[in-house]
C-alpha cells in the first residue's frame, strides 16, 4: 500500500526537529558537564563516551520497539521525556554540583575510580537525551521504509535527522549561548521537543493509513535480496565506521586547536559541524544507489575510497597549517583572520565525513534486507555503530596519541575502513575472482602516490621554525593537551600549550608569575596555605614557596607541563615540585576549589587567558574561589588586557567585583592588570611592601622583572572597588550560564 505524501512529511520533519532539539540540550549539558567535573581529560572523554553509551541503548531499544509498538508514540513519549528534562535543568544542576563536591573529597584527585563515577553520572544525567538521539532514526526510519526502497528511506531519515543537527549545532554554539545563555537555550528546545511530542501524537491519532503509522506495515515481505555477507561483518563495518568518525573528530579537534587562531569553543563547534554536514551530504548522494542488486560492491569501493580521501586530507593539512599560521594577520578583523580559518577548516574535515555517511544507509539497509525486521535492524545497526563510537570517543586520544603522535594515529584510523573495504571486495558473491587482482592493482595505483606525501613526523609542525633562529627544546603530544618549548636567539624560553604561547622567560613575563604571589603577600603575610590555579613554568608556586608557606597546592591537569617544570625551568622555578610543602593536584583547579570550602589563605590563578579558559572568568567561578577561602583570605586574579574588548575587560571586572566587595586593581604591564579581591576590607600597608624587598631573594626576584624599590612597587597600584564599580558595575557579568566573554 502507497503511503500518502504527508505522512513522508512528518516524518521527515519530526526527524528534522528532533535533531535540532536534541542538538541543543546535548551541546548546553555537555557544556553544563564540564563546568562540574572540569576540563581535566578523563572528565570530558567520560563525558563524551556516556553520550554515545547512551545513544547506543536508545537505539538498540526503540528498534525492537519499532516492530512490536506504533513507533509514533514511543517518539512522542521519548520528546515528552526530553522537553520535561531539558525544564527540570536547573533542579539536576544543583543535584549535581551536590554530588561533584561530595565525590571529590572521598576521591583521589584524577583516580580511576573518580573517572568512573563521573562516566556512570554523566550517562544518568545524559540518559534521556542521549537515548532519545539514538532512537529516533530506528523509530522514524520503521515508518518511513518501503518495500524495495531499504537504503534510500534510511538515508533520507538520517539526512534530514543530520539537518537538524547541523542547524542545532550552528545556532547554539554562535548564538544561542553567546545571545539568550545556556539555561534559556535549554528552555528553546524543550519548546521544540514539544512541539515534536504534539505533532507525533496528532500524526498517530488522524492518519488514516493506522498500518503504516502504527509500525504494522507489511513492508518488511518484500526486500530485494543481496548477496550473501555474514552479518556480522556488517557489524564491524558499522563498528570500525563509528570507531573511525568519532575517533577522527576527536582529533582533529586536538589539531584545531593548535593551529587555529581563535581557540574558543567555536572551534568545536565548526569540527562538529563540518562532520554532521559531510555525513548529512553522504546520506544524500548515496540515497539514489542504496538498494541496488549488490550494495556491498558499492559498500567495499566506498570504504576503499574513504580511506584515500582520509590520506589526502592529511597530505593537504600538513601543507596548509604551518602556510596559514604564517600568513596569519594580526591587524585585521576577527571575521577576516578567524572566519577564513573557519571555512577552511570545514572545507578540508568534511570530505572523509562525506564517505561515513554514505556507508551508514548501505550497511544498515543490507542489514534489514538480510533480516526482514525493519525496526530492529536498524536499531542494532545504530548501535553497534554507537559502540565503535564510544570506543573512538576514547581510545585513539588516551592509548595511541601519547604513544606514537596526533599523525600515526590518524594514518591508522585511515587504514581501517580501506582494510574493511578490501576485504569485503575479496568475498566471492560480491567481486569475481578475475576482478580481484585488478582490484589489487588499481588500489597501489591510489595509494603509493597519496601514501608518499604523507608527513613524516610524528606531528604537524605548528610553530617550529616559524621565526629566524627559533630552536625546539621539548615536544609532546600528551593526553591533556600538546606541550612544546622554544628557545630564541634572544635568549629567552617560551613555554606553548596546544600551539599557544603561555608563557615567556622574559622579565616583562616572569613580573606577571612573581607579582601573582609577592602582591597577595602585600594584604596576608601570614598566609600559610596557598593554592595556584594553573602551574605554569612553576615560577608563581616557586615565588610562594619562598615565605615559608606550610602547603602550597597547585592544580594543573596536563603532566607534560609538570614534566617541562621538572627539567626545562628547574632552575627558574628553584625545583619547586620538589618541595616537601608542594601538593601537585591533578584536577581542574574551579572543581578542586568548589569543593573545598575555607581552605585557603590566598588563591591565585595563573596566567591563562579568557580566550583559553572562559570558566576561569566568570561570576561562579569567583563565588566559588570566595567560598574556598578563609575569614580573612585574598584571591589575586590575572586579568588580562590584550586580546579582548574593553567591554569584555569589564565584563570580567563586573564578575570578579559581584564575589569580592573589596577590590584592588594593579598593573603590571602593557597586557596584564591583576585584581585582588577579598570579603574584607584590604589594607594597603608601606610596610608589608617594605618586608618584600627586606627579603634577598625576594628583592633579587622582583629587580629581575625592573621593581628595584618599594616606590616602585606601589607605583603600579590603580584603584580600588569605588572607582572600579564606575567603570564597569554597569556591564553584564561573565557568567556560567552567559559566557559572552570567550
Amino acid at each position: 500500500m502507497k503511503k500518502p505524501r504527508y505522512s513522508d512529511a512528518l516524518v521527515l520533519a519530526l526527524s528534522l526537529l528532533a535533531g535540532v532539539a536534541l542538538m541543543i540540550c546535548q551541546i548546553v549539558w555537555l557544556r553544563m558537564l564540564g563546568l562540574f567535573f572540569g576540563l581535566h581529560i578523563f572528565s570530558v572523554v567520560s563525558t563524551l563516551a556516556s553520550l554515545m553509551g547512551g545513544m547506543a541503548l536508545g537505539s538498540l531499544i526503540a528498534g525492537r520497539f519499532a516492530d512490536q509498538k506504533s513507533p509514533l508514540i514511543v517518539f512522542s513519549l521519548l520528546m515528552a521525556l526530553t522537553a520535561v528534562f531539558a525544564l527540570t535543568s536547573p533542579w539536576f544542576h544543583t543535584v549535581l554540583k551536590t554530588i561533584n563536591s561530595d565525590w571529590l573529597r572521598h576521591f583521589q584527585p584524577g583516580s580511576a575510580g573518580l573517572v568512573i563515577a563521573r562516566f556512570f553520572l554523566s550517562l544518568l544525567i545524559l540518559l534521556i537525551p542521549s537515548f532519545s538521539t539514538g532512537a529516533v532514526i530506528p523509530l522514524l526510519s520503521r515508518i518511513y521504509l518501503r518495500a524495495h526502497r531499504i537504503g534510500s528511506g534510511i538515508a533520507l531519515v538520517s539526512a534530514a535527522s543530520s539537518v537538524g543537527s547541523l542547524a542545532g549545532a550552528f545556532i547554539t554554539g554562535f548564538f544561542l549561548i553567546p545571545t539568550i545563555g545556556l539555561q534559556n537555550s535549554l528552555y528553546l528546545s524543550s519548546i521544540i521537543a514539544f512541539v515534536c511530542f504534539a505533532a507525533a501524537l496528532i500524526g498517530f491519532f488522524v492518519r488514516i493509513d493506522q498500518s503504516v503509522l502504527s509500525g504494522n506495515s507489511p513492508v518488511h515481505l518484500a526486500f530485494t535480496p543481496v548477496p550473501e555477507i555474514p552479518r556480522w561483518f556488517i557489524w564491524l563495518i558499522l563498528f570500525v565506521s563509528g570507531f573511525t568518525i568519532v575517533g577522527t573528530e576527536v582529533l582533529w579537534n586536538r589539531v584545531m586547536i593548535e593551529f587555529s587562531y581563535d581557540k574558543s569553543t567555536y572551534v568545536y563547534v565548526v569540527v562538529s559541524m563540518a562532520y554532521i554536514a559531510g555525513m548529512l551530504l553522504g546520506n544524500i548522494l548515496v540515497r539514489q544507489r542504496s538498494d541496488g542488486a549488490n550494495p556491498g560492491r558499492l559498500l567495499g569501493i566506498l570504504l576503499i575510497l574513504w580511506g584515500l580521501v582520509f590520506f589526502l586530507q592529511l597530505d593537504v593539512a600538513s601543507y596548509l597549517f604551518p602556510r596559514m599560521m604564517q600568513h596569519r594577520s594580526l591587524v585585521a578583523s576577527w571575521l577576516h583572520v578567524a572566519g577564513k580559518e573557519y571555512l577552511m577548516m570545514f572545507l578540508l574535515l568534511i570530505f572523509p565525513a562525506v564517505f561515513s555517511g554514505m556507508v551508514w544507509p548501505l550497511a544498515a539497509g543490507i542489514c534489514v534486507r538480510t533480516s526482514g525486521k525493519p525496526g530492529t535492524s536498524v536499531g542494532f545497526a545504530a548501535c553497534i555503530e554507537m559502540a565503535g563510537s564510544m570506543a573512538g570517543a576514547f581510545l585513539p586520544l588516551l592509548f595511541f596519541l601519547p604513544r606514537i603522535g596526533s599523525v600515526n594515529t590518524l594514518i591508522w584510523l585511515g587504514i581501517l575502513p580501506v582494510f574493511c573495504g578490501i576485504l569485503l571486495l575479496l568475498r566471492k558473491p560480491i567481486l569475481a575472482p578475475k576482478r580481484r587482482l585488478l582490484l589489487f592493482m588499481f588500489s597501489l595505483a591510489l595509494f603509493l602516490p597519496v601514501l608518499y606525501f604523507l608527513p613524516r613526523d610524528v606531528r604537524f609542525k605548528s610553530r617550529i621554525g616559524k621565526r629566524p633562529g627559533e630552536q625546539l627544546l621539548y615536544y609532546k603530544e600528551g593526553i591533556a593537551g600538546t606541550v612544546s618549548v622554544h628557545a630564541y636567539p634572544l635568549g629567552f624560553m617560551a613555554m606553548s600549550i596546544n600551539g599557544s604561547l603561555y608563557a615567556y622567560t622574559t622579565g616583562e613575563d616572569l613580573r606577571s608569575h612573581r607579582m601573582l604571589s609577592y602582591l597577595p603577600f602585600v594584604y596576608r603575610s601570614d598566609a600559610n596555605k596557598i593554592m595556584v590555579v594553573g602551574l605554569g613554568m612553576g615560577v608563581t608556586a616557586a615565588s610562594f614557596l619562598q615565605k615559608g608557606i606550610d602547603r602550597i597546592d597547585i592544580a594543573e591537569i596536563s603532566d607534560e607541563v609538570a614534566r617541562v617544570c621538572r627539567t626545562l625551568f628547574s632552575g627558574l622555578n628553584r625545583e619547586v615540585l620538589s618541595d616537601k610543602r608542594c601538593r601537585l593536584i591533578r584536577e581542574d583547579g574551579r572543581t578542586w576549589l568548589s569543593a573545598m570550602p575555607g581552605q585557603y589563605d590566598i588563591i591565585t590563578c595563573d596566567a591563562t587567558h579568557p580566550r583559553y579558559g572562559n570558566n576561569l572568568y566568570t561570576s561562579e567561578f569567583f563565588a566559588a574561589c570566595r567560598n574556598a577561602l578563609s575569614q580573612n583570605g585574598v584571591m589575586c586574579q590575572w586579568m588580562p588586557v590584550n586580546w579582548i574588548s574593553e567591554k569584555e575587560y569589564q565584563g570580567v571586572l563586573h564578575s570578579f567585583l559581584s564575589a569580592f566587595p573589596y577590590v584592588h586593581l594593579w598593573y603590571v604591564n602593557r597586557g596584564v592588570t591583576l585584581a585582588v579581591g577579598s570579603g574584607l576590607p584590604l589594607n594597603l600597608r608601606g610596610n608589608s611592601i617594605a618586608d618584600l624587598f627586606a627579603d634577598d631573594r625576594t628583592r633579587n626576584d622582583l629587580e629581575e622583572t625592573d621593581i628595584r624599590s618599594p616606590e616602585e612597587f606601589l607605583a603600579r597600584y590603580l584603584c580600588k572597588e569605588e572607582t572600579l564599580l564606575q567603570y564597569a558595575g554597569t556591564v553584564q557579568q561573565n557568567t556560567d550560564n552567559h559566557p559572552w566573554v570567550e
